[in-house]
């Protein structure tokens, strides 16, 4: 029994020894990197089209980013440090739902970003196409604060 024990310990040791190290401590999701200030945000506007459902979200921290669409949820990292906005990966679920076009254009333009400026209390995410987020939780207490 103790044997088999040490056996699996040694066997989780390995396998932890192969995975990826992981940034000590939680990503930041308060304060401001180079001017770019960290937390939620909601999308208002996708290219030329107005965002009035309010149903996709972004959220900034020290070591990347997470959100959701109407339907699904997705979180990735960036290369380099913010402005910069360059996805070095990107994850979502895949479930069905009546809004997946809309959500397939947000997804597409946040992995094809290149850059982030916050001006006038919005933040603008540039590359081939160009989105404005406010900040906060549509309704929620830090929406229109202007940080």
């Amino acid at each position: 029994m103790i044997r088999s024990a040490a056996l699996a310990l040694s066997s989780l040791a390995l396998v932890a020894a192969c995975q990826p190290m992981t940034p000590a401590g939680p990503a930041q999701t308060t304060g401001s990197v180079n001017g770019i200030p960290l937390g939620p945000y909601y999308l208002v506007s996708l290219g030329a089209e107005a965002v009035p459902q309010r149903d996709a979200t972004l959220v900034l921290t020290s070591a990347g980013f997470s959100g959701r669409g109407p339907c699904n949820t997705f979180s990735g990292n960036v290369q380099g440090e913010y402005p910069s906005f360059r996805v070095a990966e990107m994850t979502w679920t895949d479930l069905a739902c009546p809004g997946s076009d809309f959500e397939s254009r947000y997804f597409q333009a946040l992995t094809q970003a290149t850059d982030v400026v916050w001006e006038g209390g919005v933040l603008q995410i540039r590359g081939a196409t160009y989105m404005q987020l406010e900040p906060g939780i549509p309704g929620g207490p830090l929406s229109r604060l202007g940080r």
